[in-house]
């Protein structure tokens, strides 16, 4: 799943569960569950598309984080923080990508990034359909709570 949904998913779950303690990891999970369902991936990840697409999902994951710190009272720092801790786990992939721009091998992968590309069975190129609907739905749903 792109970052911005991945980011707007954990800003929603801070923003409606305003516990901490409960928010932060429940947000942190939920970007495995989400990895589990139909979602976009490319695996030309050394294209310029490619690095395009990457920039401008991470430049629209940060102005909805900022969004929140401007127009929500209350709890929008942890709407950020939820946010951020839901995207995180894709960053176990940069190291992997910067080897592969560079043209290095990859070490065999941790028991977690198993896990992580496993699960993420069906994500293709052709399921961008679900992340835009994805996006839809949560963007309306983080209006109404702003």
């Amino acid at each position: 799943m792109t970052a911005t949904n991945h980011t707007l998913t954990g800003a929603l779950v801070g923003l409606t569960i305003t516990v901490p303690i409960i928010a932060l990891p429940l947000a942190f999970l939920l970007h495995f569950v989400l990895d589990s369902l139909p979602h976009y991936d490319n695996d030309a990840h050394t294209t310029r598309n490619f690095k395009i697409m990457l920039l401008m999902d991470a430049l629209l994951a940060a102005s909805v984080l900022l969004l929140i710190t401007v127009v929500h009272p209350g709890y929008w720092w942890l709407g950020v923080l939820c946010g951020i801790a839901c995207a995180s786990p894709d960053l176990m992939w940069f190291p992997r990508w910067v080897n592969e721009l560079r043209g290095r091998p990859n070490k065999p992968m941790h028991i977690v990034a198993r896990f992580h590309s496993r699960i993420q069975r069906y994500a293709t190129s052709q399921n961008y359909p679900y992340e835009v609907v994805w996006f839809v739905g949560c963007g309306l749903l983080l209006a109404k709570l702003i």
